[in-house]
């Protein structure tokens, strides 16, 4: 499976990196596993957006959707700040 990143996901990852490094690479590691297990057993779809899905890093909600053989990462939020529905 390829792995691409959005630049609003990309943006995101920066900005987590310069508050907290090792949590940044943490949602980096955990991101390039689910290459390879794009549908884990603890995911779920965003509402209303069929062919997006969620995977939990704690405290961050990786937002990511799987097209053929394309995982394309769309947003990493903090969901300490994050307030609106996804």
């Amino acid at each position: 499976m390829r792995l691409s990143w959005s630049e609003h996901a990309l943006g995101d990852l920066e900005g987590i990196a310069e508050r907290a490094p090792r949590a940044a690479r943490h949602v980096f590691d955990d991101v390039v596993w689910l290459v390879s297990n794009p549908f884990p057993g603890m995911y779920r779809r965003v509402q209303g957006r069929s062919k997006d899905h969620i995977l939990v890093v704690s405290p961050y909600v990786v937002i990511y959707r799987v097209d053929g053989d394309n995982l394309t990462v769309l947003r990493v939020l903090d969901s300490r700040r994050h307030r609106t529905p996804w």
